[in-house]
């Protein structure tokens, strides 16, 4: 009797301890503990580097309110359920019909047929060397709300998350680099709702789990509009808004859809801050990548190679991850995590990014920026000897690689 008693007390304490999970969704931190927000950043696969998780494409680093201006390497693997994106999205990943829920990807998880067609079709296009010509959005995120709570994670992760599966972190995304962030919000915040929503439906998203409950729309009639795949308004191209975590720290979401035809970080978000940017993007493949930009008023310079320590460093062709911060030369310490790349097919794609001011985390960034590409031979005037010089190596090398390419393909 006694010892069924304790049964039952054990099981009642395994339920109280989920229930604030359950009660209240947010961004979890590594620890498993509620947090505003935070951007987890997991460094490409390193196969000389001494650290077995970096080998393997497993280490991730994160950086939240109170971390200061140094990142803090995990003690978890990326693909552990225990990891800063296992424990945000393990309420969600099971019995998810009870949660507003928007998930998207531009390349959502395949089914084991999808996967074995995918890899088929990957070969021709590598063969035929196409364009990359899809008008979808090229974006990645999801948001959940339980109650009046929730979050907004945007990342940069292709085939992620599978929904009504346990938490795996995808094999094809171990190889590079990628990013993510998290922002937990309050349905009590009206106005941060409606802007998520209005981003959404601008850019229009490939959304493959959607979940909307009656109560939910009616309170935000733009979801409503997303659930009947309408498209945002006819007459914008752009929007840039502002929105508010549950702390109320404030952040300014940039969308383009197809028609906006620029590049994000030139176009829109360094002229928005007055500012100059430093921008790390996925420039590979087909659809020809941008050089720097310093003939606009606020130059956009292309960061080539990224350093956490001696042993860790890696080049933009290893690293998927899209982000950007305002030059040393501001006193403004912008940071910004997007899903547009630098490259030309990509003023056709809807995307956007997220920024925020935040000194701290400013510093985190600017800390890891090793090599930053100078202005292109055409702008010769402005360039210095040595932006002049990492110019025409970086020319060169482009051509060699080129090159080099094109005897693959051949052979």
């Amino acid at each position: 009797m006694i010892v069924k008693e304790i049964l039952i007390w054990i099981s009642v304490f395994r339920s109280l301890s989920i229930l604030p999970t359950i009660l209240s969704l947010s961004c979890v931190d590594d620890r498993g503990r509620s947090i505003d927000y935070f951007i987890g950043y997991k460094i490409p696969k390193l196969e000389k580097s001494a650290d077995n998780l970096i080998q393997k494409g497993y280490r991730y680093l994160y950086i939240g309110p109170d971390s200061g201006s140094a990142w803090t390497q995990s003690k978890h693997s990326i693909a552990e359920e225990n990891s800063i994106l296992g424990a945000t999205l393990r309420p969600i990943l099971t019995n998810n019909q009870k949660y507003n829920l928007v998930v998207y990807n531009d390349q959502k998880p395949p089914s084991k047929f999808i996967e074995i067609c995918f890899q088929v079709v990957l070969i021709l296009l590598l063969l035929v060397r196409t364009r990359g010509t899809s008008t979808r959005a090229h974006a990645k995120g999801i948001v959940a709300i339980y109650g009046t709570k929730g979050f907004w994670l945007i990342h940069t992760i292709p085939q992620f998350p599978i929904i009504d599966s346990k938490y795996e972190y995808p094999k094809r995304s171990l190889n590079n680099g990628q990013i993510f962030m998290c922002i937990s919000i309050t349905i009590d915040d009206v106005g941060t709702i409606e802007s998520i929503g209005k981003h959404l439906l601008l850019m229009q998203p490939n959304i493959y789990q959607l979940n909307l409950t009656d109560s939910f729309t009616r309170k935000f009639p733009l979801f409503k509009d997303l659930n009947d795949r309408k498209k945002g308004s006819t007459r914008s191209t752009q929007i840039v808004d502002s929105i508010h975590s549950i702390k109320r720290k404030q952040f300014i979401i940039f969308s383009k859809n197809k028609r906006y035809n620029q590049d994000l970080y030139s176009g829109l978000i360094a002229p928005y801050f007055n500012e100059d940017f430093l921008a790390q993007t996925w420039r590979n493949g087909a659809g020809e990548m941008l050089n720097s930009n310093c003939k606009d008023n606020h130059k956009v310079m292309n960061i080539e190679s990224v350093k956490i320590d001696d042993s860790t460093k890696w080049q933009y062709r290893e690293d998927h991850a899209k982000w950007a911060i305002s030059s040393q030369k501001s006193g403004n310490r912008i940071i910004c995590i997007a899903d547009i790349n630098r490259m030309r097919s990509q003023f056709s794609r809807g995307g956007g990014s997220v920024c925020l001011k935040d000194s701290n985390m400013w510093k985190s960034f600017h800390s890891i920026i090793n090599d930053v590409e100078g202005c292109p031979l055409n702008n010769f005037s402005r360039l210095s000897p040595l932006d002049w010089i990492q110019s025409l190596s970086g020319r060169v090398w482009r051509k060699i690689e080129e090159s080099t390419q094109k005897c693959r393909i051949k052979s």
